[in-house]
C-alpha cells in the first residue's frame, strides 16, 4: 500500500507535543467555561478542538498500525495512560461507537446510495485510516449528546448507560463522511476537466 504523500512531511515526535499542547488547552477552556472565566458556545468550541485531537489520534495509530513507525516515536505513553483513564460516559461512546459502526458496515442499507457506488463506500469503510476516522466522529457525537442530555440515554437496573435502538441513528455519520469524501473527489475531477478544455 502507498503511503498518502501528506503523511510523509509530518514530525511525529513534534505532533506528539502539539497533541499535548492541545489537550492542555482543551482542559484549560473547560476548566474556563465551568467557571465562566471563558464566554462564548462552549459545545461549538470544545468540539471543534476534540475534533482535531480525534484527527491526531487517527494519525497516529495510522502511523504505527500501516506505516510501521515504532509507537516510541509516535506516542507519549504517560499522556495515553493519562487519557486511558476514562469516565464511564467515554467509555460508553467509545464501546458503542465501535459497535454502531459494525452494525452499519455489515448491513445492506449503507451500500444502497444513488450518488456513490457500492465499491467506494467499500474501499472507505475498509480503509483503517477513515474507519479509524468515523469511529472518532460517531464516538463524538454520543459523548457530546450524553454530556448535554443525559437523560436522553437508556441505563440499565445499576444505572449504567447502555444501548438502546435509537443509537443506530448514528451510525449515518458513515454515509455523510463517505459522501464528504465522494464530492472531494469529484470536485477534483471536475477541475482537471476545467484545466483540459
Amino acid at each position: 500500500m502507498n503511503t498518502p504523500v501528506i503523511l510523509l512531511g509530518i514530525d511525529w515526535s513534534e505532533l506528539r507535543n502539539q497533541k499535548r499542547t492541545l489537550i492542555v488547552v482543551i482542559n484549560k477552556l473547560e476548566e474556563g467555561f465551568s467557571t465562566g472565566d471563558v464566554l462564548g458556545n462552549r459545545n461549538s468550541i470544545i468540539s471543534d478542538l476534540q475534533g482535531i485531537l480525534n484527527l491526531i489520534d487517527s494519525l497516529q495509530d495510522y502511523a504505527v498500525d500501516n506505516l510501521g513507525i515504532q509507537a516510541i516515536h509516535v506516542y507519549d505513553f504517560e499522556l495515553e495512560d493519562e487519557r486511558d483513564a476514562e469516565t464511564p460516559e467515554e467509555r460508553f461512546a467509545r464501546e458503542n461507537a465501535q459497535i454502531i459502526f459494525e452494525m452499519r458496515i455489515e448491513g445492506e442499507g449503507l451500500y444502497v446510495d444513488d450518488e456513490m457506488s457500492k465499491e467506494f463506500i467499500q474501499s472507505i469503510v475498509d480503509d483503517s485510516m477513515h474507519a479509524v476516522a468515523i469511529k472518532n466522529i460517531i464516538r463524538h457525537s454520543i459523548l457530546n449528546d450524553v454530556k448535554a442530555d443525559p437523560n436522553d440515554f437508556e441505563r440499565d437496573e445499576n444505572g449504567k448507560l447502555t444501548y438502546d435502538y435509537t443509537m443506530y441513528d448514528y451510525g449515518y455519520a458513515i454515509e455523510n463522511y463517505c459522501r464528504e469524501i465522494h464530492h472531494m473527489k469529484n470536485g477534483r475531477k471536475i477541475i482537471k476537466k476545467l484545466y483540459k478544455a
